[in-house]
């Protein structure tokens, strides 16, 4: 990005002081950072082309600020209100992950070079290099999973342990000396901590195709805690209290399953497609699905509908639950995002011109970060009246 581009990015955000936004990336190959939209009003996005991908976005967890990372070989921390620019955290390769600790102090990123950091997320002082294995002249923007592209970056709840999702390879570190805790190459597609430091659910592919683990760090290392639920599944998650996990799989069934024994909990939940995205709600009571070109909640315990199918035009790619929970955030192979409650879009189509990657609500629900493969970077408001089609 050159300096004149940012200084004309910023402008436009500048232009947005006294609201508050979500900022939304995109990866793909524009050509230059532009900014298309800066309106002035609230509940108009901005939209802003960047020079090759913006691969991820999030907000700090008190919503203050933002931190996005692509292929301009940095990760670049905003203020949320004003859009002015607060710090930028270089790599030598496009950033694929960037991830704000849960007390918004540290931000940890990773690039395709096979570099990954920890940062000050105050004074952007690098902290820590985390040790990674990586083949010289392997580029990890190219061996993403058939499905979506297998990188991820997370906090454990309380902050001490970080984990990464890297072309299908898994590592796990302690946050405060970078010690690695555990790695591996054995075709990891998805990875997620439960709500304390010690375990994680991993989806793996290649080989052991559609099997997951639950895994626990100890203290001196790691081990396996339990075997292998069925296989086919195609992604897993923890419910907030860490007693039950949700699958969803390839024949189309979604099931919780006791996470400390492996039992499953009621009857497989029976969807016509393959079932590519699952949540607990804040509750545990609720299940949130997506399968085929819908979304839809489900009771836990009885596995019956507990609400109207949400539908796209297209097959949906992946759906989560606002923090409290009251509303549903659906993106869909088409480009679009929408936002749900009671089973009723309350916004308009929230659109990209391509595939939208990744999608999450700020921690008050108000607002939603959206990924996607057209190279812009978009904020909207999670309830808009309209909504721009994108610039072709």
């Amino acid at each position: 990005m050159t300096n004149m581009t940012r200084i004309a990015a910023l402008a436009a955000f500048a232009a947005t002081a006294g609201h508050e936004y979500v900022v939304t990336a995109a990866p793909d190959q524009a050509p230059q950072p532009e900014v298309v939209r800066a309106s002035k009003s609230e509940h108009e996005p901005i939209i802003v082309h960047q020079r090759g991908a913006v691969r991820t976005a999030a907000f700090s967890p008190d919503g203050t600020r933002f931190v996005t990372a692509g292929e301009d070989k940095a990760a670049s921390i905003w203020n949320a209100v004003t859009g002015e620019p607060v710090l930028t955290l270089y790599h030598g390769a496009p950033v694929l992950v960037a991830a704000y600790s849960p007390d918004g102090t540290r931000v940890a990123t990773a690039s395709a070079d096979g570099k990954a950091r920890l940062w000050d997320a105050v004074t952007g002082r690098w902290l820590i290099e985390l040790e990674l294995i990586h083949e010289p002249g392997k580029d990890w923007l190219q061996v993403a999973a058939p499905r979506a592209p297998a990188f991820n970056a997370e906090f454990s709840a309380d902050g001490t342990r970080i984990l990464m999702v890297l072309g299908e390879r898994l590592w796990v570190w302690e946050a405060a000396t970078g010690q690695k805790m555990l790695s591996t190459d054995q075709g990891v597609t998805e990875a997620a901590f439960g709500p304390d430091s010690a375990r994680f659910v991993a989806v793996f592919g290649g080989a052991a195709a559609g099997s997951v683990m639950v895994l626990t760090l100890g203290v001196r290392g790691s081990s396996l805690e339990r075997g292998t639920l069925p296989p086919g599944v195609l992604t897993a998650r923890f419910s907030r209290d860490g007693k039950r996990l949700v699958t969803g799989s390839r024949d189309g069934t979604a099931r919780v399953w006791d996470a400390a024994t492996g039992r499953p909990l009621g009857p497989p939940i029976a969807h016509e497609d393959p079932v590519v995205s699952v949540m607990f709600g804040p509750d545990r009571r609720r299940l949130l699905t997506a399968a085929g070109a819908q979304a839809r909640v489900w009771d836990a315990d009885t596995g019956k509908p507990a609400s109207p199918a949400m539908p796209h035009a297209a097959a949906v790619r992946s759906a989560t639950f606002s923090p409290d929970g009251r509303r549903i955030l659906t993106v869909s192979n088409d480009g679009i995002a929408r936002v749900w409650r009671d089973g009723v879009a309350i916004s308009p189509p929230l659109q990209h011109d391509g595939t939208i990657w990744a999608a999450s609500f700020r921690s008050d629900g108000e607002r939603v970060l959206t990924a996607g493969s057209d190279g812009t970077a978009r904020v909207w408001h999670a309830t808009a009246p309209t909504a721009p089609a994108p610039r072709r």
